[in-house]
């Protein structure tokens, strides 16, 4: 039944983020994770280690005004896989907003997630709310 706990580990990971609570997204996580997320924009590109990804995670949070929040519709689990399909929106005080539909895949080793991949359906919308360079007074997070 590990592909039951897989999920709980997922779907625990997806609340805690929500909530912003980046210590038990953390614990999640295992210390050499890799994030690939798809796309243009300034915070997109491969992160690697906990530090770097959980640094990105930060970004969005803060970047998003606390808004960004992630609907899961649905999650599949296979032996050490979860792919976990959901609805993402967030918006700014400067009217930036997007609503995207997103496949994130990540795979799982030793009870906690190893490495992930993301990909929204509307790459353009992901980009257009995050904008090719970083706002003035934001940095990238560092990438490991």
């Amino acid at each position: 039944m590990a592909e039951q706990s897989h999920i709980e580990l997922v779907r625990g990971a997806f609340e805690a983020f929500g909530k912003g609570d980046l210590d038990t997204v953390k614990e999640s996580f295992s210390p050499d994770v890799t994030w690939f997320s798809a796309g243009r924009s300034w915070l997109v590109g491969t992160y690697q280690g906990i530090d770097a990804v959980i640094g990105l995670l930060a970004t969005i949070f803060a970047y998003s005004e606390g808004t960004y929040n992630t609907e899961v519709t649905d999650i599949l689990a296979g032996d050490d896989v979860v792919v976990v399909l959901q609805k993402v929106t967030a918006s700014r005080s400067d009217g930036r907003s997007m609503s995207v539909d997103a496949v994130l895949v990540a795979d799982i080793a030793d009870g906690r997630i190893s490495n992930v991949r993301a990909w929204p359906d509307d790459i353009y919308a992901e980009d257009e709310f995050y904008g090719a360079e970083p706002p003035e007074g934001w940095t990238a997070p560092a990438r490991g």
